[in-house]
């Protein structure tokens, strides 16, 4: 299986419909989080979220370097 094509093709995808999300919101909805349920982020956290936290993973897959998550063991 080629895992590189597959792997890309699947975060093309995916950041594709997160930019078309993203662009939709407006500086007034930044603020905005559920009002049901415990530890909900805000929507500017969810986007700072999602700018951060994945990178880390596909830089993973590409270059082999899982950072300060490298040396866990099962």
């Amino acid at each position: 299986m080629e895992w590189k094509p597959l792997l890309h093709a699947e975060l093309e995808a995916a950041y594709g419909a997160t930019e078309k999300l993203m662009s939709m919101v407006g500086p007034e909805d930044l603020d905005w989080k559920p009002t049901t349920g415990d530890n909900w982020m805000t929507t500017a956290q969810l986007l700072h979220h999602l700018t951060e936290s994945c990178g880390m993973v596909c830089k993973g897959f590409v270059t082999g370097d899982w950072g300060p998550f490298g040396d866990v063991s099962d």
